[in-house]
């Protein structure tokens, strides 16, 4: 989605998507040196505001989506995600209109005593 800057609306539903294919390989170039470094798949997306990526095998919540500011809706209903790490998803909140996360199988531990403050 490099050059799709403009977008506002992505559906990418059962798909069969992990964790790992959300993330891409950036190389960065300069007159002396290249490196590289892992990023989003949706890093350059900052119009994006509606995401709905349900129905797939998602395990993360939140990582791949944190740096995205203008993001309204999100959808990740039915993935296998069983525990949100409160540094990614307060990231995304502040913004968020909708967050949909039904039919995850969450961890009811202690792991998980912050999730019903949010």
């Amino acid at each position: 989605f490099h050059f799709q800057t403009n977008i506002r609306s992505m559906k990418l539903t059962e798909n069969a998507l992990s964790d790992s294919s959300l993330k891409i390989l950036v190389h960065n170039h300069s007159d002396s040196s290249t490196h590289s470094e892992e990023a989003s798949v949706f890093h350059n997306l900052a119009s994006l505001k509606s995401l709905d990526i349900s129905h797939n095998k998602l395990q993360l919540c939140c990582e791949a989506y944190s740096e995205q500011t203008n993001l309204q809706y999100l959808d990740l209903q039915s993935n296998a995600i069983s525990y949100l790490e409160s540094e990614n998803v307060t990231k995304i909140l502040s913004n968020l209109d909708e967050l949909r996360l039904g039919g995850n199988p969450f961890d009811c531990s202690c792991r998980a005593r912050k999730f019903p403050s949010w």
